[in-house]
């Protein structure tokens, strides 16, 4: 009968180095141990749930790689170990069962054995329980050493996972510090901004009331100066009806220094010359008329070139340097004819051809500045002729005059079918009388706008002249014509010199002369008006006038020979 040994179904364990001298505990886990060691290439180690942390869990395991790495590798030697003991074992048991013999009687077996199997069987037996003994204290150890394992795993896992829950919630508490901190950042830049838009809105509210209050203030000074202007005005008007009621003139302060300067000067030159005037004999008569005749030759042939302005002028200044060597009466008594018979070409020439007025005045304004003695003479017997060159204006006054006859002469009006003496005849016809006063106005402007760089009255007494006649005469019909024919001859000048100021000017007489002129309903006025108001809108003065700029020669003059 052939023996059968049952042979122990041999257990796994798996080993874990605990000291330093190569020994090793073991721990026993069955087959169907709820541990993988073929997943994910880990140790076989308890699974535990994942943290609501995932990726500190991650980063917890794979600080643990090396040592499961090698509690691994110890296993796996324990386990080749454990298997080699069992192999011996069995050796052991397969050889003591030779000899014996299985019985088999009437359906059951038993085994037959001789003494020295049985005590050879007898001590293989104990050495099996002392075997199963070892193998259970072994197993208990095992165990137990998982458990401790297990625990202590467990335990590494649960505090690192309170640290990584502590560093998460220390992270937190910084992200939310961070997150309060820039909150409280972004609050306080809001209150800075709103606490600016209030400050600006403060600042705005007090510039405001700030320009209020000094609008206010201007206004009260504006009124002030309004009521103090309009009393200044009003006294000022008083004062002109006082003075126009006891002179019978319209004029302002400038004007009558600047007319006495010339009347004195005119005055002078008369008293220094009235010995001519008044000497009866011959010889003195025929030198008056030969310096008179002379002298009426060289103003009768100017003409508009630049060639007969330079050689007439200097034969009169040749001539007035001959007398003043001659004497002082003479030389006066020859200013006193040149300026007589500059008016008188003025008042023949210019109201036909207005052009005419700048030759003379170049002329004129070449003598007065290389003969000074010439230049107030002159202007004073230009204002005789016509007040308006002052510019002042005669206003009838009973009280003042004697008859309308003397207003007449004071207004600078001829008399026809006058007596030898000036006495008796009619006056002119007012628009006679109005083409000779444009005339002497115009002639007037163009001489203050000579181009001479000599000269020594030149725009600026143009400027004085236009805004004493626009702060001193009234609105009306002789003014407004007076006022065209000037700045005919001098407004282009004026307005190159002055620019903007000029253009002020223009201004001021649009808005403030012609609507006055509009309300006067004196006879020819609108026409004046419609005139002046012409030029300001199409802005002649922005044009040179005709006849300013003088030829060098005039061609037909020339004489051709040969063909």
């Amino acid at each position: 009968m052939g023996t059968q040994v049952r042979t122990p179904t041999p257990v796994k364990v798996y080993g874990l180095p605990t000291e330093s001298n190569g020994s090793f505990k073991v721990s026993y886990v069955d087959d169907d141990s709820e541990f993988d060691s073929e997943s994910d290439g880990e140790s076989p180690v308890h699974r535990t749930t994942p943290s609501t942390s995932g990726r500190r869990l991650s980063a917890l395991r794979r600080s643990d790689v090396a040592a499961r790495h090698l509690e691994q590798r110890m296993q796996e030697e324990a386990k080749a170990s454990t298997a080699q003991l069992l192999a011996t074992l069995d050796a052991e048991w397969e050889s003591a069962a030779v000899g014996t013999e299985e019985v088999r009687l009437g359906g059951s077996s038993r085994i037959v054995v001789d003494a020295a199997t049985q005590e050879q069987l007898q001590a293989l037996r104990k050495r099996r329980e002392m075997r199963d003994r070892r193998l259970k204290g072994l197993e208990t150890a095992l165990e137990s050493e998982h458990k401790q394992f297990d625990a202590a795993l467990a335990q590494k896992i649960k505090r690192q996972e309170e640290e990584a829950e502590a560093a998460s919630m220390a992270a937190a508490r910084a992200a939310a510090e961070a997150q309060k901190r820039e909150e409280e950042t972004e609050a306080a830049k809001e209150r800075a901004r709103l606490e600016k838009l209030k400050e600006e809105e403060n600042k705005k509210v007090e510039e405001e009331s700030k320009q209020k209050a000094e609008a206010a203030a201007a206004r009260a000074r504006a009124e002030e100066k309004d009521k103090a202007d309009a009393k200044r005005q009003a006294d000022s008007e008083a004062q002109d009806r006082t003075a126009v009621q006891q002179t019978g003139l319209r004029w302002g302060p400038p004007a009558q220094e600047f007319d006495s300067a010339c009347s004195s000067a005119l005055t002078k030159i008369r008293q220094a010359a009235e010995s001519i005037l008044s000497a009866g004999d011959s010889s003195t008569k025929k030198t008056r008329r030969n310096i008179d005749r002379k002298l009426g030759t060289y103003i009768a042939q100017i003409s508009a070139t630049q060639e007969q302005v330079v050689r007439k002028a200097g034969e009169i200044i040749s001539s007035l340097e001959a007398l003043k060597r001659e004497g002082q009466a003479l030389y006066s008594f020859g200013i006193l004819s040149l300026c007589k018979r500059f008016i008188s070409q003025v008042a023949a020439q210019v109201p036909q051809l207005p052009s005419f007025a700048f030759p003379v005045a170049e002329v004129a304004a070449e003598v007065c500045s290389r003969c000074p003695d010439v230049l107030l003479p002159l202007l004073g017997t230009l204002h005789e002729a016509c007040p308006l060159t002052v510019p002042k204006l005669p206003v009838y006054m009973k009280s003042v005059y004697k008859s309308e006859a003397e207003f007449y002469r004071a207004s600078g009006y001829r008399f026809l079918d006058s007596a030898d003496d000036g006495t008796g005849g009619r006056p002119e016809a007012t628009d006679d009388y109005l083409r000779r006063l444009k005339g002497f106005v115009a002639f007037y402007g163009a001489f203050t706008q000579v181009t001479n760089p000599r000269s020594t009255h030149g725009l600026d007494f143009a400027w004085m002249w236009l805004s004493r006649a626009l702060n001193y005469l009234p609105c009306n019909r002789v003014v407004a014509s007076a006022l065209h024919a000037f700045l005919s001859s001098a407004g282009y000048a004026m307005g190159i010199r002055f620019g903007r100021q000029f253009q002020k000017l223009m201004s001021l007489i649009q808005t403030d002369v012609l609507p006055k002129l509009q309300t006067c309903k004196e006879d020819g006025a609108e026409a004046a008006r419609m005139r002046l108001e012409a030029y300001i809108v199409r802005q002649e003065w922005r044009n040179p006038p005709e006849g300013r700029s003088l030829p060098r020669t005039d061609a037909s003059s020339l004489t051709i020979h040969g063909y």
